[in-house]
């Protein structure tokens, strides 16, 4: 049986069939360029016939590299040398009336409109489907396939969160989000494309609009409850010791086990950081708001991806969230002074901008409380997957010595 150069290719499997990768009688075909990230995983995957680099509407184009890598693209599809974007090719076999994808698609795979994102390497990981119209750089819309069992909760998630916010209309005055398209396959998420060509990722001082999802829902808690919540309740079932990657050595495995034991024992003992009836502000957020993830388009604030939304979560955490990812995974600054430092100004910004009339230390402390959410969550996840990409060392490190800065500074536990 052929196979496929990369292993990560075999995920096409489940959009075009179990035997795409051979020919057979009353078979249909299609080549692919795929290109290959900086880890030789699979990034995307287009038709040859692809008019327009249209699977960039799934890139992360926030940096001057980024804007470089598109500038590239464009150019080469316009002088019809995409090929050389390219890491390899491979023709794709299928059966028209058992295909997944053109039950999906339909004609938009038989006039090749569309791409294939793989999707970020995780144990959540989906394929996210890009289709055009054949024209424009500008894509009509995107699917949302799930690859695991974590996948489909959080596509379900999405679902749910989406009807939601369609039933919060003052909300589409300054905020706009996909509106729930109904998808030919329970597995999959159709959602129209809401960023335009035109639409700039915005800077930190555009962020307001996602202030008014606290409007949504709305709660008091105490802190030990939102701790526990937070924290014991996603960290007593993880167990560092299982923690295993694929293609690493057994050193450096081992030194992330040490990181997640130290940022868990960290995590652990920030119990005590406030009193147990400090009160904390709660509201509905987005929960994974980065500069990927939103642009500003008819001066309207316009956001996908609403897989992580959650209606207790405590205030700000979007603004942290984005200004956090962002200096982490953008600007690859791990100063986490730096970082801090940015974040509490633009909650101040914030603060005074909606007259809440919070002091620095409230700041801070929901400052911390969206470290303590996050860095809880993300370490969990940490722990169930199984590639090992640059990143994971990135967020471990500042995580890690975010958490430090903080028991030092407080004095409220020894580590």
């Amino acid at each position: 049986m052929q196979k496929f150069p990369n292993k990560n290719l075999s995920d096409l499997y489940k959009l075009f069939g179990e035997s795409c990768a051979n020919e057979f009688h009353g078979s249909s075909k299609i080549k692919l360029y795929y290109i290959l990230d900086a880890n030789n995983r699979v990034r995307w995957a287009f038709p040859s016939n692809l008019k327009t680099p249209s699977f960039l509407n799934t890139f992360n184009s926030s940096s001057i590299k980024a804007y470089l890598y598109i500038a590239v693209c464009k150019i080469l599809f316009k002088i019809k040398l995409k090929f050389m974007l390219s890491s390899g090719s491979i023709v794709v076999y299928y059966d028209p009336s058992k295909c997944f994808l053109k039950d999906l698609l339909n004609d938009h795979l038989i006039n090749e409109h569309f791409s294939i994102f793989f999707g970020t390497y995780g144990d959540d990981r989906k394929l996210i489907i890009e289709f055009n119209d054949g024209i424009s750089n500008e894509s009509i819309g995107f699917i949302k396939i799930p690859l695991s069992e974590r996948s489909k909760k959080l596509i379900t998630n999405e679902s749910k969160n989406l009807e939601i916010l369609s039933c919060k209309k003052p909300l589409k005055s300054l905020l706009d989000f996909p509106e729930l398209r109904p998808s030919r396959s329970y597995e999959a998420l159709l959602i129209p494309n809401i960023f335009k060509d035109h639409s700039i990722i915005p800077k930190y001082s555009m962020l307001t609009p996602i202030i008014d999802l606290h409007n949504i829902s709305y709660e008091v808690v105490t802190f030990s409850n939102f701790f526990e919540k937070k924290v014991l309740n996603n960290l007593d079932t993880l167990r560092v010791n299982k923690i295993f990657f694929n293609d690493v050595s057994e050193i450096k495995s081992n030194q992330i086990k040490d990181l997640c034991t130290n940022i868990v024992k960290s995590l652990k003992g920030l119990n005590n950081l406030y009193g147990k009836d400090e009160l904390v502000r709660t509201s509905f957020a987005h929960k994974d708001f980065t500069p990927w993830n939103c642009r500003i388009t008819s001066n309207k604030l316009s956001v996908i991806d609403w897989e992580r939304a959650d209606k207790e979560t405590s205030h700000f955490f979007d603004v942290c969230h984005y200004i956090f990812q962002n200096e982490i995974l953008v600007k690859q600054n791990f100063d986490t002074d730096d970082i801090k430092s940015k974040i509490m100004f633009s909650l101040k910004n914030f603060n005074a901008l909606l007259g809440l009339k919070l002091n620095n230390k409230d700041l801070e402390f929901y400052f911390y409380c969206f470290l303590i959410d996050h860095i809880s969550t993300r370490v969990e996840l940490v722990s169930k997957s199984t590639e090992w990409f640059p990143q994971i060392d990135w967020q471990l490190n500042v995580w890690n010595n975010m958490l430090l800065n903080i028991a030092t500074q407080k004095n409220t536990y020894k580590l």
